[in-house]
């Protein structure tokens, strides 16, 4: 396989490739042996390629999605972190349906009307750091009872302008009731 130096020293412009020594990447050829940077896959080195000229995104983003993207950030994160008692660090936006969700459901929709969707700022939690990242990965859970009624409220909303859609269901499923011990 060829990987790529993130310095440029093996960029496979001018200068040969670093081959690994088997098919699949070793644990000891993640880093550039001249340089000590990061080796790419040729795959990784295109989609960071593709991400600079995508306002650092993988995929490709209209000025109108960017600057919705950017103002539902400083709404929400303007907002302070919901476990601030448990975590500390830097607040992320955090969509509490994915904004993939939301691409895939209502991408028969136009433009203006889905983008206001995915980036409606009652659909965001701030989350620090810490607790984004379990979240995220499934480690931490936001339950239904924490959310804000706006929020559950406007699924309602969706739900009733958008049949079929199944918003709340979807809300549910994200943020399920919070569990209860039993005790013997």
């Amino acid at each position: 396989m060829k990987l790529y130096c993130t310095n440029g020293c093996h960029d496979g412009e001018g200068k040969q490739p670093f081959k690994t020594e088997g098919f699949h990447r070793q644990p000891h050829e993640t880093n550039c042996p001249e340089c000590g940077g990061r080796l790419l896959t040729g795959m990784e080195r295109n989609a960071r390629r593709s991400a600079s000229r995508n306002n650092g995104r993988l995929r490709y983003q209209s000025n109108a999605e960017s600057r919705a993207a950017e103002e539902f950030h400083q709404i929400v994160v303007s907002l302070g972190c919901w476990a601030k008692e448990k975590r500390t660090g830097h607040v992320q936006a955090h969509h509490i349906i994915e904004a993939q969700w939301w691409r895939r459901v209502f991408g028969d929709l136009p433009d203006e009307e889905l983008i206001a969707l995915v980036y409606d700022p009652v659909i965001g939690a701030p989350l620090c750091g810490g607790f984004h990242a379990g979240v995220t990965a499934n480690r931490e859970t936001i339950y239904f009872h924490e959310l804000d009624r706006e929020l559950i409220e406007h699924c309602e909303r969706l739900d009733l302008k958008y049949p079929g859609r199944g918003v709340l269901a979807r809300l549910r499923s994200e943020c399920p009731p919070a569990r209860t011990e039993v005790r013997a």
